[in-house]
């Protein structure tokens, strides 16, 4: 009994949240994973979004419940594949067939295709703040995209803040 308990996956149950969609509203009180890397750069890059951002702009992260910490709101998506975070997969739909991947904390919906990331801006009339290692780490394809289409807002050794899209 005390080895299962003990085990990293039922302390890890603690963590798990019940996804957007339920009609269960995910709690405010987010906890950061002390295994993800965690840098003042992400606080001040916060600070950044939070002094510049507009209504209706999109936040998209690849550390979500991290940047959700520092803003005080949940982000908007994060790109699944760069940290291989922990998701849940939830059916939605009439036909429950129809499948979105959620960051397990605090239930942000993942991107998993540089198309999916074009849906959501929009044709570039939505503006999207992306925080990113510099290095960025995506595929080949979605790296081209973002390359061709940033603005580099705020840059720190570690972090920099991407505005995409804004017409």
């Amino acid at each position: 009994m005390l080895v299962v308990i003990s085990s990293g996956i039922f302390l890890n149950l603690k963590n798990f949240t019940i996804p957007f969609g339920s009609g269960i509203t995910v709690t405010n009180s987010i906890k950061t994973n002390p295994n993800l890397r965690n840098t003042p750069e992400v606080a001040e890059a916060a600070e950044f979004i939070k002094a510049n951002i507009e209504p209706g702009d999109i936040i998209v992260s690849e550390q979500p419940h991290l940047l959700t910490f520092y803003l005080g709101k949940i982000v908007d998506y994060f790109f699944e594949g760069t940290f291989l975070i922990p998701v849940v997969i939830y059916p939605r739909g009439p036909d429950r067939t129809d499948l979105i991947f959620l960051d397990r904390i605090v239930g942000t919906p993942a991107i998993l295709s540089v198309n999916e990331f074009k849906r959501i801006i929009g044709a570039g009339q939505r503006r999207v703040w992306l925080i990113a290692t510099p290095d960025l780490g995506f595929d080949k394809e979605t790296q081209e995209f973002i390359n061709r289409n940033k603005k580099v807002l705020f840059e720190r050794y570690k972090t920099k803040v991407y505005l995409i899209g804004g017409g």
